[in-house]
């Protein structure tokens, strides 16, 4: 072989190593190429399944939205009919409140005024007496040959079980 020949040879061997290196590194490339693009094609499918989730969500959420507008409508009704009723019952407790005020004013009368100071006075000396305030004054019953002090609940007992039978004493 001559001299020249071996020389194409050579470039020629050195030319394949290059070519074998580069294909090597282009077969590398394309593998991690490949497996991203898996791997985006799985976050796509990914993403798919969450949008399609998504919608579903969305279409609960309207539908619980839509329930809840209806819930607030009837409610707003309700409190519009409370709020109707409740103005009635002040216009007719007005109105009761105008008759009571009337009729206590007709049955007061003239002497009214005076009638009540009277019962007044005559409530606070019986309450008076029935506290036992003073040490001199007391209501006594007799019984027999012993006489009794009375006060408090003993005393309304006891006026009470003679005033029903139409005794003065």
């Amino acid at each position: 072989m001559c001299e020249e020949c071996k020389k194409q040879i050579a470039a020629l061997i050195a030319e394949n190593d290059l070519l074998r290196g580069a294909h090597e590194q282009i077969c590398t490339s394309y593998n991690q190429v490949s497996y991203a693009s898996e791997e985006r094609g799985k976050q796509i499918d990914q993403l798919k399944a969450e949008l399609e989730h998504t919608g579903y969500d969305h279409d609960l959420l309207r539908n619980e939205n839509d329930q809840l507008k209806a819930e607030n409508e009837a409610l707003r009704s309700d409190i519009q009919s409370w709020r109707l009723s409740i103005e009635a019952e002040r216009n007719v407790h007005k109105l009761s409140l105008k008759g009571v005020q009337d009729e206590l004013d007709r049955l007061k009368g003239p002497g009214f005024a005076e009638e009540l100071a009277t019962l007044r006075k005559n409530t606070a000396r019986y309450q008076w007496l029935r506290e036992a305030r003073s040490g001199y004054i007391e209501v006594v019953q007799w019984i027999g040959p012993h006489a009794t002090g009375m006060t408090g609940e003993d005393l309304d007992a006891l006026l009470d079980a003679v005033m029903s039978k139409g005794e003065q004493s």
